[in-house]
């Protein structure tokens, strides 16, 4: 591949300054043409929506305004019979004049009912009353007693004939019933089955009551369904456009397209959106690759349902025409420019496309992520260059964050001077882990199994440790020796807390892999633990040509010795005397003994981790645990100071109490008692 240099390129980059101007003015008319559109586009959305919106809000006022009459006239005329003139003449009237309107009914505390049906909006749905040929309307009628009276009158309203049949409606068991009684004003119901077509729908209904209080009747208006299909259609101003409501959970009740599964995702989508904007009325969605304009309208307050009405409007309906032109006259005057700055974006694209990616590279490396051994290419010498220097650059510090800590390495990379032998004293909290037995393990499984649950071992305890904000300093064999606070400015409260919160997360954590590799077949590792809280030197160690950073100190030496006395007192997680007043009172702990420890001269105290207090997603010790921690303190104090008759008695009600635990047999085998 032929290279040529960086410099002849950008003396051709130059070229491109004149043909800078005139794209300039190409996208300033692009603009303002662009604004021009959306404000006509958000116009005709605007309208649309109120169209349809007014259409539904008048019709829903005039069913509740039939039902506060109907509630009216009824309550002057209780008696559910035909004989009732007054209220048979003005509900079979409405039901003829008001468009929509499906059935008006009415219903009394004693059972009494008086339905009447429009048939012309539910066709076929009564055929289990054997209409007599031209019937138009019917009225159910019912005085509450176990008959129930049918009257067919044609579509001019003149009756045709009446017939009677077993009553198996109660009118005080319906919906519209139950909500007007509770409400006790005028309220629509949600979307139910009427009776008795057994269709879907919602009713306009209100109850009257007497000076006395008493529920006297409840009148009620049912709306054909097919309503808002119809508005939502003639509301449909855009061939690609949807027009829904709503219900307050964002369900779809109602569009204009029989499609469902269309129905429901834009339905979801537009009332996410909506919420996500605080509510907003007016926005626009994107939704499978169309972008529309969405104006919401909500109904009216009487309308208690809470439903919204949204209508969408794509913008390729609304300006295809429009923007289509536009292109043509930009597309026009760009290639013209275009053909004169084709060298010149060509070169361009060459040199920025490289850069960015180079650019990235580094930044990512600067970070350590050094997944990845995607190269580019380049006609540009220098950059093909810099791109296998970085290439080399990420092989060799993958490899190098392999063995040691990632962010140890992380600190190294963004030191800005060299790194010297030595370090500094500093108060750290020091962690050791170690698999009971494990080489009498191992010696029973194939090598190739033993790396496999060792692996797996350490890939939790590792992920723990650092997920608690702690560092891996070193594997040792089957343990680890991680730290806190060497990197950090942290006080000891808090980098022990971190420690010991991670040593009973490790635990529960193991307790759950050793299940899975006991069901398997495998052995379980029972693995301890010792943490130590103490001043260190903090640094780099070694020679010139070859450090490990890493701490030094009595401390490390206690924390390891501390996770061997596990062995001893039969524990899981052994603290020492700093750790534990570090932590008091966020952990539950208890006193285990004082004692010698190899290489150091005087005594100290060690305590066992059993608990902690309000950190999740640690649990709550329970109250034998507490009761278990409260009262072995007292009896070890008790032999620690030599009171040797408490102890007695303190370890063996203990031993009554906790037969299993293994640092109270211990104490009685001091105190001679087996």
């Amino acid at each position: 591949m032929r290279k040529v240099s960086l410099q002849l390129l950008l003396v051709v980059l130059f070229s491109g300054i004149s043909i800078l101007s005139s794209w300039i003015a190409l996208t300033m008319t692009g603009t303002l043409a662009y604004e021009l559109f959306h404000t006509l586009y958000n116009a005709i959305g605007n309208k649309t929506t109120q169209y349809v919106s007014a259409r539904i809000n008048a019709l829903l006022y005039q069913v509740e305004q039939l039902t506060r009459i109907g509630k009216d006239i009824a309550e002057d005329n209780l008696e559910m019979s035909l004989n009732n003139k007054a209220l048979t003449d003005y509900f079979l009237k409405q039901l003829k004049d008001t468009l929509y309107l499906t059935s008006y009914f009415a219903g009394t505390p004693q059972g009494g009912y008086f339905l009447a049906y429009d048939l012309s909006l539910i066709p076929n749905q009564l055929e289990q009353f054997h209409l007599p040929p031209g019937t138009g309307y019917v009225i159910l009628v019912s005085d509450g007693s176990n008959t129930q009276t049918q009257a067919y009158y044609d579509n001019d309203l003149k009756l045709i004939s009446t017939s009677q049949s077993p009553n198996d409606f109660d009118p005080r068991t319906r919906p519209w019933y139950q909500l007007a009684n509770k409400t006790k004003d005028l309220v629509w119901t949600p979307l139910y089955l009427y009776y008795p077509t057994e269709k879907e729908g919602i009713t306009s209904t209100q109850a009257a009551y007497s000076d006395t209080g008493q529920l006297t009747i409840v009148v009620g208006a049912d709306l054909a369904i097919e309503v808002f299909s119809q508005f939502l259609n003639q509301g449909k101003f855009s061939p690609n456009g949807h027009a829904l409501i709503l219900d307050q959970s964002g369900n779809t009740l109602f569009s204009e397209t029989p499609d469902a599964h269309i129905n429901k995702a834009l339905g979801e989508a537009v009332f996410a959106t909506a919420r996500e904007k605080n509510d907003s009325t007016e926005f626009t969605l994107s939704f499978k690759n169309n972008v529309y304009h969405v104006n919401i309208a909500k109904f009216p307050p009487t309308f208690t349902n809470k439903w919204e009405l949204a209508v969408l409007l794509p913008r390729s309906d609304i300006f295809a025409n429009i923007i289509h032109q536009v292109y043509v006259g930009i597309i026009a005057a760009a290639i013209i420019s275009l053909l004169g700055a084709f060298v010149t974006v060509a070169v361009s694209y060459s040199i920025s496309q490289p850069i960015v990616h180079l650019s990235h590279e580094i930044d990512q490396i600067a970070k350590l992520e050094l997944e990845g051994d995607q190269k580019i290419t380049s006609h540009i010498s220098e950059i093909n260059q810099i791109e296998q220097a970085i290439y080399s650059m990420r092989i060799a510090l993958r490899a190098f964050s392999r063995y040691i800590p990632e962010d140890i390495a992380k600190q190294l990379m963004q030191r800005e001077h060299n790194i010297v032998l030595g370090g500094q004293e500093k108060v750290v909290t020091i962690f050791f882990t170690d698999i009971a037995n494990f080489t009498s393990i191992s010696e029973r499984l194939p090598i190739e199994t033993v790396n496999l649950l060792l692996a797996s071992h350490f890939d939790l305890l590792s992920q723990t440790i650092l997920d608690s904000g702690g560092t891996i300093d070193k594997y040792l064999g089957d343990g680890i020796m991680s730290l806190w606070g060497a990197l950090e400015s942290n006080s000891k409260n808090q980098h022990a807390i971190w420690a010991c919160k991670a040593a009973l997360l490790g635990q529960i954590r193991l307790k759950e892999l050793n299940q899975k590799q006991k069901e398997a077949g495998m052995p379980e590792f029972l693995t301890r633990m010792g943490i130590n809280t103490g001043l260190v030197i903090v640094g780099n160690f070694g020679t010139e040509k070859r450090m490990n950073f890493s701490v030094l100190g009595d401390p490390v030496n206690i924390a390891s010795r501390l996770e061997g006395l596990s062995k001893i007192y039969g524990t899981k997680i052994i603290i020492s005397e700093e750790t534990y007043k570090a932590v008091d009172p966020h952990f539950l702990v208890r006193f285990l003994d004082t004692v010698e420890v190899r290489g150091k001269q005087t005594k100290i105290k060690v305590y066992e981790l059993l608990g902690a207090y309000g950190l999740e997603p640690l649990p709550t010790p329970d109250a034998k645990t507490i009761e278990l921690a409260h009262t072995f303190t007292d009896a070890a104090t008790a032999f620690d100071e030599g009171d040797q008759e408490k102890a007695k008695r303190l370890f063996t009600q203990l031993h009554k109490d906790f037969p299993e635990d293994q640092p109270t047999i211990l104490h009685l085998n001091k105190l001679g008692i087996s």
